[in-house]
C-alpha cells in the first residue's frame, strides 16, 4: 500500500467522521426549533 492510500483512506475517515457529527448537529438544531 502506497502512502498515497494511506493519506486517502484516512481522509475518508475523517470526512466521514465529520459527516456523522453533522448529521447528529442538524437533528438536534430540528429538536430545538420544533420545541
Amino acid at each position: 500500500v502506497s502512502e498515497d492510500e494511506d493519506e486517502l483512506k484516512i481522509h475518508d475517515e475523517i470526512v466521514e467522521k465529520i459527516d456523522a457529527d453533522f448529521d447528529e448537529l442538524e437533528n438536534d438544531l430540528r429538536k430545538r426549533g420544533t420545541n
